[in-house]
């Protein structure tokens, strides 16, 4: 296969199924209040700031941008990062992080469910209504790394 034809192919393959954009929601830690997801919102590399809304840049220490896991809880409400869940293994409890590559679930006593039954849990608590707690847990767990 030629270079020329190798990307006639890539670009097809890229085209034919149509990609989602990629679901998050941001939270304030100013406010603390999750920022409502809107056209005006867009997430940028430039420079220190990540965020835009309006055009106005938000600094990166006042956010915490959350990813979507990309399942649902047992009560059809979306899974993010930061999330307190509570599990169907013995009613386990704990934040879910992306780490190495996937998402999983981690509790302060170092345990974790690296493939949970996502549909089986239930969010109980996100970072907003953690006042933040769940925001100095999951900096504790990138500064052990």
């Amino acid at each position: 296969m030629t270079a020329n034809s190798m990307q006639k192919f890539i670009e097809s393959e890229l085209s034919r199924n149509p990609r989602e954009k990629v679901d998050y929601r941001v939270f304030c830690r100013e406010t603390k209040t999750f920022y409502e997801n809107s056209p005006e919102m867009s997430l940028t590399l430039a420079g220190e700031s990540v965020l835009q809304i309006n055009g106005q840049v938000v600094p990166q220490k006042n956010i915490v941008i959350q990813r979507f896991t990309g399942v649902k809880d047992c009560n059809g409400r979306k899974i993010y990062e930061g999330d307190y869940l509570l599990t169907n293994e013995g009613n386990w409890r704990g934040f879910v992080i992306f780490h190495h590559g996937s998402f999983m679930i981690v509790d302060s006593d170092g345990g974790y469910s690296a493939e949970p039954e996502w549909h089986e849990c239930k969010i109980i608590s996100n970072i907003g209504e953690m006042d933040g707690n769940a925001g100095k847990y999951l900096q504790n767990i990138k500064e052990e790394k």
